[in-house]
């Protein structure tokens, strides 16, 4: 068998390598990237295993003859692995979309020519024949077929070049590695047809291009070495395909942001590897995965095992943590996600994981019995769903909710507001599914929606709005909103297509958009502004608000929140509270409105306190922006609105 058999040796030895990383690892299984890796590594496998049985056939028989079948079935897989060779680096060069007819045709007519030759041989020896010695000797396509078998890596570096911006380090080093391997054993072989190496650079290709369909780091975390949340996908439905039955650890991080500023990014960073080395010891696993930021998550195949490890995780966390020389404790919890066998994909049991974590993070905890917790997970999935389908067919109803001017007892406003039913579910609260149309990243379409309602209603309703003596419209933006580049000269050409004057409206922002994101939207607000809008400060001493945060943005109105109300009501300190709260709102000489206004009692409050508006449920519960005008009518009509004045 002479140097070949070296040959095919380590072939098999890097195959067999190859197949128990694959095999025993969690790899990605999908794509077309992984199935041309796939057939080609079949294909290779098929190529060697040929290869050794021509070996063992000549050794028996002692003659060549015998095995010019498997040299010729040898030839055509070969030409087959090259040719699979560019189709994977084709895919890896241009991604998974749809490969032209044309392209593939032209690519395959090589291989089509050096299969014919071989398969044709037996009649014309044109590509090998049994010389008088018994030995299969090169015929005078010998040297055609391998130049077809070389076009094929030859193409891929030229890809690899052309596509050069388009590829990661790492790919373009195995397309390379791959290429110029399996190129100099062609070269060889066609040089010398007695050392067969073809087979041997295919193997040593497959080893490189292994590194980038199926490495081993390829779904690893640089930070904590933990496998991300891909793998952990890929995990969760092989067991599903396994129908094991399992349970999922979680470990979460709390108050990331807040170690960040104390401690400074690189302590926070160590303390996300402390809770990712917490994960591998108390699981006795090294599958561990980052689902998130700060989290992260673990299979075990027990209830009694789940329940171990949480218990010795939340004991660990509880005892200070050394961070950098100092002892920290950090506020990191771990809890189970039991139940699964209700789900039926990789990816709810996924997005439930991610409903605990958020759970998890608002300090709730998680019970081992978690029916409940699986109903409101999928109330959650379905206004989701139920969510974008009405953003999108326009079932968002718009209602509008009348403020009362204390000053002149009528009601002089009205803030638009969204709301929601579903068919089966009913009102959805409003706080629940703005929330989930920020977290799914529909809050500026639907504001453009609700806004584009808005203003058709003021165009076909202006002169209601003139009789009923409706100075303002408050228009609620998020902070996405605000920082969409477009989003202040859309607004107003929307404004422009209804003939509505942007003086009429008054966009109400909340305290945090102006403490945190006041950079970032100035310019909106400066453009609005020019055009003659105001603007409102929202829910104002629900957060860290301060005097700089209503002068850093240029605010016209600002709304005392409701639980400071609520409480102003019930106790001395917080009277005196909202007492200042609002002399130093009236001090700076901007108007107030005082929110979630329900009671006589609070609103004899506010109307002691000279702020000019209210609004509650005490004036006016919200109604359907096509009822507004006839509501505040029927009110000032039965005479309601004076008795709320006096």
């Amino acid at each position: 068998m002479g140097p070949s058999a070296d040959f095919h040796i380590a072939s098999i030895a890097i195959l067999a390598l190859v197949f128990l990383y694959a095999t025993f690892s969690r790899r990605a299984s999908h794509g077309r990237q992984f199935k041309l890796f796939a057939a080609l590594f079949v294909t290779t496998v098929l190529v060697v295993g040929c290869g050794v049985a021509r070996g063992i056939v000549v050794v028996g028989l002692g003659i060549d003859q015998a095995a010019a079948p498997f040299r010729a079935v040898i030839t055509v897989l070969q030409c087959i692995a090259t040719c699979l060779m560019l189709a994977y680096t084709a895919s890896l060069c241009r991604g998974e979309g749809k490969i032209r007819a044309w392209r593939i045709v032209a690519t395959s007519v090589p291989f089509a020519l050096a299969a014919i030759a071989t398969v044709s041989s037996f009649m014309t020896d044109s590509v090998f024949f049994v010389g008088p010695d018994g030995y299969l000797t090169p015929g005078p396509l010998y040297v055609g077929v391998h130049l077809c078998m070389a076009f094929y890596p030859v193409m891929c570096i030229i890809y690899a070049i052309a596509y050069r911006r388009m590829l990661r380090t790492l790919d373009a080093a195995a397309i390379w590695c791959a290429s110029v391997l399996v190129l100099a054993c062609v070269i060889m072989e066609m040089v010398n047809p007695y050392i067969r190496l073809t087979s041997f650079g295919l193997s040593m290709a497959v080893l490189s291009v292994f590194i980038t369909a199926g490495s081993p780091f390829e779904f690893v975390d640089s930070l904590t070495h933990a496998f991300d949340a891909t793998a952990f996908r890929t995990r969760i439905a092989d067991l599903l395909k396994g129908r094991r039955r399992f349970s999922v650890v979680i470990i979460t991080l709390r108050r990331l942001a807040m170690l960040n500023a104390l401690l400074g990014s690189q302590l926070a960073d160590e303390a996300i590897r402390v809770c990712a080395r917490a994960a591998v010891l108390s699981g006795r696993t090294r599958q561990v995965y980052r689902v998130r930021g700060s989290a992260f998550a673990f299979v075990t195949f027990s209830r009694r095992e789940s329940r171990r490890v949480t218990q010795e995780l939340n004991a660990l966390f509880a005892q200070p943590q050394q961070l950098g020389g100092s002892s920290v404790r950090l506020d990191a919890v771990a809890a189970s996600a039991s139940g699964l066998e209700a789900f039926e994909s990789a990816e709810d049991i996924a997005q439930y994981v991610d409903f605990l974590i958020e759970k998890l993070q608002a300090g709730l905890e998680i019970p081992e019995d978690q029916d409940e917790f699986i109903e409101q997970f999928r109330r959650n999935r379905e206004v989701r769903r139920y969510l974008a389908h009405a953003i999108d067919e326009g079932l968002v109803s718009v209602y509008a909710q009348p403020l009362f001017s204390l000053q002149e007892g009528r009601f002089c406003s009205f803030e638009v507001l969204s709301r929601l039913s579903h068919p089966v579910l009913g009102d959805i609260p409003p706080d629940e599914f703005i929330d989930t149309a920020e977290s799914e990243g529909r809050i500026a379409e639907l504001g453009r929606v609700q806004f584009g309602e808005v203003c058709r209603f003021v165009a076909e309703h202006a002169d209601e709005l003139a009789a009923s003596g409706i100075t303002s419209i408050k228009v609620n933006l998020s902070p996405i909103e605000l920082m969409e580049a477009d989003f202040a000269l859309s607004a107003l050409m929307v404004m422009e297509q209804w003939g509505v004057d942007p003086s009429l409206f008054q966009f109400e922002i909340t305290e945090t958009v102006s403490t945190r994101y006041g950079f970032e939207v100035e310019g909106a607000i400066k453009t609005l502004s020019e055009a003659g809008s105001k603007f409102c400060m929202d829910d104002f001493g629900s957060g860290f608000a301060n005097l700089d945060s209503i002068l850093s943005l240029p605010f016209s109105v600002v709304k005392i929140d409701k639980t400071l109300l609520a409480a102003a009501v019930e106790s001395e300190p917080a009277e005196a509270l909202y007492r200042s709260v609002a002399a130093m709102v009236k001090g700076q000489g901007l108007a107030a409105v005082a929110e979630g206004v329900e009671t006589e009692e609070q609103a004899e409050f506010v109307r002691s306190l000279g702020i000019e508006e209210a609004q509650g449920y005490f004036y006016a519960r919200p109604v359907p922006i096509d009822d507004v005008f006839a509501t505040i009518r029927s009110m000032q009509s039965n005479g309601s609105t004076a008795d709320k004045a006096e």
